[in-house]
């Protein structure tokens, strides 16, 4: 009640310009690329998801497998729909690419392996745990936000991306600011892919969890329609090269093969008309 006002923006006119010290960029897909060679199972899984779908780092720990949803795209390729800080006022959905959407699979299957029990409220990414300790798989507890930071900047520096700055003389508190933020580089990345990709702005802001002023709330679109503005983004967002061309390789035959129809239908058409 008793605060005193001060009008910051005369003061702030007083003060030098700011100086950058340093780069402001996303990650590359080579670093991720990097990355991936020094992940397990586990963080092959949080990187892919990151990458994919841009969500932030701190939303990935509260994710439940209830929260996902598998998408079939075509007879060999499906994908995840995942709700974000569900039944909260901040509430969106996203899509991951089918590359991510098979690590999850494969992170699942082999926590299944060692006879983990899954049911909806099982969490996406648990704690990593013993393998001969039964009681500790039955029960998975979430992996906490300060660990995944941890071990994420501990796979920056074994990727060769980050190196560890140590304390000297001229540097004896505060944090040391790299090019790329730790985490953020990751929805950088994604970002710069749907604007790359041609993604409706906003699809693109609504899967990035982002307001959208007024259209939030009057704009109801389709799933479908997000769906498809998504997968205008999915070769930028694949990191596998090989995994890249196969998508490629099956957006091929899927054409072909309604070529293929068209030609029978035109073929039945001319003999109908004696042609």
């Amino acid at each position: 009640m008793n605060d005193r006002l001060l009008n910051f923006r005369k003061i702030s006119s007083y003060l030098p310009e700011k100086i950058r010290v340093n780069k402001d960029r996303a990650y590359t897909v080579q670093e991720v690329q990097n990355m991936l060679t020094k992940c397990d199972e586990r963080m092959r899984v949080v990187i892919l998801l990151l990458v994919s779908t841009g969500v932030r780092i701190g939303s990935v720990v509260d994710l439940k497998l209830k929260h996902l949803t598998k998408m079939d795209l075509d007879k060999s390729s499906y994908l995840y729909q995942i709700i974000i800080y569900e039944n909260t006022s901040s509430e969106y959905y996203c899509f991951t690419t089918p590359e991510c959407a098979v690590a999850i699979d494969s992170y699942l299957e082999y926590r299944k392996r060692y006879n983990e029990k899954l049911d909806p409220e099982s969490p996406l990414i648990r704690e990593q745990f013993n393998r001969k300790d039964s009681l500790l798989i039955r029960h998975p507890k979430p992996l906490r936000y300060h660990n995944l930071a941890y071990i994420i900047s501990d796979i920056l520096v074994k990727a060769g991306i980050q190196t560890i700055e140590h304390v000297t003389e001229s540097k004896l508190n505060g944090r040391i600011r790299k090019d790329v933020m730790r985490a953020h580089g990751f929805r950088k990345l994604t970002e710069t892919s749907f604007i790359r990709s041609k993604v409706n702005a906003e699809a693109r802001e609504m899967l990035m969890g982002h307001s959208i002023g007024l259209g939030d709330a009057y704009y109801r679109p389709d799933v479908g329609e997000i769906l498809d503005e998504y997968l205008k983004a999915v070769d930028l967002l694949t990191i596998n090269d090989e995994n890249r061309l196969k998508r490629k390789v099956e957006i091929l035959e899927v054409k072909k093969e309604r070529i293929d129809q068209l030609e029978q239908t035109l073929i039945e058409c001319k003999e109908r008309l004696g042609i």
